[in-house]
């Protein structure tokens, strides 16, 4: 199921661009990394790239215009985004449901102490909400553009990173276990 999986999402190069597609799960893989180590400045950072190159693909898939990626104007693709026509529930979910979503992921990146030096640091909530965020949006638009399973889409997100489990255990009092 995986392979198959997997071919589907290369179809999706032919509706946004590749090198778009390839950052998107490249930052979603090291976004899953982080949280797995509840290394929060990392999963705030990783959650403001994946938002960045997530609401870029969406762009690119309504206006298929090139997008540099080294320049990405978040605000600008979201306003653009927010504001056009939307014909279908589809449409809803793609430019209104998911800007929003990669939106407030964005704004925790810049308003707490992980992208710039701020007064709040990001807590366990914040990461927590990051990465359920961006894993919404991500399987959003598996869902709607691919048409693909549940089962089989959660499979694959779930495959994408494996969680590593340490083996050795210390404890308070400086023992430890294996």
């Amino acid at each position: 199921p995986y392979t198959t999986l997997f071919r589907s999402i290369m179809e999706l190069s032919k509706r946004i661009d590749i090198e778009l597609i390839d950052e998107l799960f490249k930052e979603f893989k090291e976004l899953k990394k982080a949280f797995y180590k509840k290394d929060k400045v990392n999963v705030g950072l990783y959650g403001g790239r994946f938002s960045e190159i997530c609401i870029a693909s969406l762009s690119n898939l309504y206006s298929q215009t090139r997008i540099n990626i080294d320049d990405i104007h978040f605000e600008i693709i979201f306003n653009s985004l927010f504001n056009s026509q939307k014909e279908t529930a589809e449409d809803v979910i793609l430019k209104l449901n998911i800007p929003l979503v990669l939106k407030s992921v964005y704004a925790l990146r810049n308003k707490k102490r992980i992208a710039h030096i701020k007064s709040f640091d990001p807590t366990y909530f914040d990461i927590t909400f990051i990465y359920d965020a961006c894993v919404w949006a991500l399987s959003q638009i598996i869902l709607i553009l691919l048409l693909v399973k549940e089962k089989d889409l959660y499979n694959f997100i779930n495959s994408l990173v494996e969680k590593k489990i340490s083996l050795i255990q210390e404890f308070e009092d400086g023992s430890k276990m294996i």
